[in-house]
């Protein structure tokens, strides 16, 4: 293997799990595919498909094709993407309605804010403060949506909507400023992907039935 396909590997955090690192000998990094995909509970296939898919293109640009590589690190070869890609893939899957995928953004964008703020005033934060502080962002934001989900389902259930809407009013309460409004932010997205996806399937509903006869010719 040429030695432009030689990496190093290092193991980072991300909203409370691990995702593997490589730099290359041009000393850009790479991040393995699987990692990335298991941030929001999906492989590595999930993730393969959206690359060689036209939403790819869509996200990264017309002229994109994949570049995911095969790289060697010591005696294992890894498959790894760019940061460009596992945005765009991540993206891709918060604007299906994926719950973790739009948790992971929020908490990502809080966390941006967060370390320009620090930076603006000179406040020395610890690494792994940031990395906690993101965890917890991601884990909120991830169940704030889970449980708006759960209402939306247990409208005609009294009990089960009280107990519900109960359980999303602390998360909410327990939010900080920041975490609420990339909270609504991620919320108005998954409700405009879901409204999308019923007005699909209305139609498609409406298609199967126009073009399905209801009565045998000649019969």
């Amino acid at each position: 293997m040429a030695d432009a396909y030689k990496a190093t590997r290092q193991i980072i955090e991300v909203a409370g799990k691990e995702v593997e690192v490589f730099q290359i000998p041009n000393g850009e990094f790479r991040y393995s595919i699987t990692s990335v995909a298991s941030l929001i509970g999906k492989g590595k296939t999930d993730a393969f498909y959206f690359f060689d898919s036209k939403a790819a293109k869509a996200l990264i640009g017309e002229d994109y094709t994949r570049t995911s590589d095969t790289y060697k690190v010591e005696r294992t070869r890894v498959s790894a993407i760019t940061d460009l890609e596992a945005n765009a893939y991540i993206t891709w899957k918060a604007q299906r309605g994926d719950k973790e995928a739009i948790a992971l953004l929020g908490a990502g964008f809080i966390e941006m804010l967060h370390r320009r703020a620090c930076t603006a005033f000179g406040v020395e934060v610890a690494e792994a403060a940031h990395e906690e502080r993101t965890r917890l962002n991601f884990e909120r934001i991830q169940d704030a949506i889970a449980y708006q989900v759960a209402i939306e389902q247990h409208r005609a259930n009294p009990d089960l909507y009280a107990s519900t809407k109960a359980k999303l009013d602390a998360t909410l309460e327990a939010m900080s400023p920041e975490e609420h409004e990339e909270y609504c932010r991620q919320e108005t997205t998954r409700r405009q992907a879901r409204n999308e996806q019923l007005k699909q399937e209305a139609i498609e509903a409406w298609d199967r039935h126009i073009n399905k006869p209801s009565y045998t010719v000649g019969r």
